[in-house]
C-alpha cells in the first residue's frame, strides 16, 4: 500500500496493485480503484505514479531475495542487507517510516 493525502489533510492508504487510472483534475487529483470507487488526494498524479512505480519495483525486489535465499545463490547476510533496504523503502512509501511501523 501507498499511503497519500485525502483533501481534508487526513492520510490514507490505497492499494498499489487496485489503482486502474489517475486523474489530474486541477484543485486534486482522483484516483480510480474501479467497481465506479474514486479517490481524491492532493499528491499530483506524477507523483502517485512514481509512488505506485516505487512500491511495485521494491516489492518485486524483495521478492527476488527471498528467491535467491531458497536457492541458496547468497548467504543469509548478504540478502539481510538487501531486504533491509526494500524494507525500508517500502515503509516509507506506505507512510510508515515515522510512525513506529503502526498505521496511524
Amino acid at each position: 500500500m501507498i499511503r497519500l493525502t485525502d483533501q481534508n489533510g487526513k492520510a490514507v492508504y490505497i492499494s498499489a496493485d487496485s489503482i486502474v487510472a489517475v486523474y489530474d483534475g486541477g484543485m486534486a487529483t482522483s484516483i480510480d480503484i474501479g467497481a465506479e470507487e474514486v479517490y481524491s488526494v492532493k499528491e499530483s498524479p506524477s507523483e502517485v505514479a512514481r509512488k505506485v512505480l516505487e512500491y511495485k519495483l521494491e516489492f518485486e525486489r524483495h521478492k527476488v531475495t527471498e528467491l535467491l535465499l531458497y536457492e541458496n545463490h547468497f548467504t543469509v547476510d548478504q540478502l539481510h542487507r538487501v531486504n533491509v533496504k526494500s524494507f525500508s523503502a517500502l515503509r516509507k512509501l506506505a507512510g510508515l517510516e515515522d510512525t513506529g511501523g503502526t498505521i496511524e
